[in-house]
């Protein structure tokens, strides 16, 4: 349990901490995206974070919040990849995020600050049209999908050659 103290600044006037910045982001209908999106539940379990079940869970608290009021999702991720490219996650995660987006009803406009690398450039993709948008020096990177192979292993190697 966390206990919120008054504290004091240069002046007498007695003072409350600040919000915590997260809390604050989402008071202004603002959800930032700034992890890679991992499957990995080790991973999870270091990190002390779900990122895709947060993102959507903003995303529908403020749809429930509003719903006529624009949502402002910042992006700057490597989507379900390390910048080496090897994989992290599952495309289901940002699937799950890009159908969020469609599914609310407010507008979203996405903006990549940073990077949007692979699934995460597919989630900056899926904001809605006319409010896409990425900054000066953002970079935005597109990779080729993966796929697994499914079948008998003799059909697998005919699609191999």
């Amino acid at each position: 349990m966390s206990v919120s103290a008054p504290y004091y600044g240069d002046s007498a006037v007695m003072r409350t901490p600040p919000p915590d910045l997260p809390s604050l982001l989402l008071k202004e209908r603002i959800v930032y995206l700034g992890l890679p999106l991992f499957s990995d539940d080790d991973a999870k379990r270091q990190m002390g974070i779900d990122v895709t079940e947060l993102i959507i869970a903003q995303l529908l608290y403020l749809e429930f919040d509003n719903p006529e009021k624009p949502i402002f999702f910042y992006i700057n991720s490597t989507g379900t990849s390390w910048y080496s490219g090897d994989a992290i996650g599952f495309e289901t995660e940002a699937f799950a995020i890009a159908d969020t987006l469609r599914y609310v009803k407010p507008p979203v406009h996405t903006i990549c600050i940073g990077q949007a690398m692979g699934t995460a450039a597919m989630i900056l993709s899926a904001g809605t049209k006319g409010h896409r948008a990425a900054l000066p020096h953002a970079s935005i990177v597109l990779h080729q999908p993966r796929s697994g192979a499914r079948g008998q292993a003799s059909d697998i190697r005919i699609q191999a050659d």
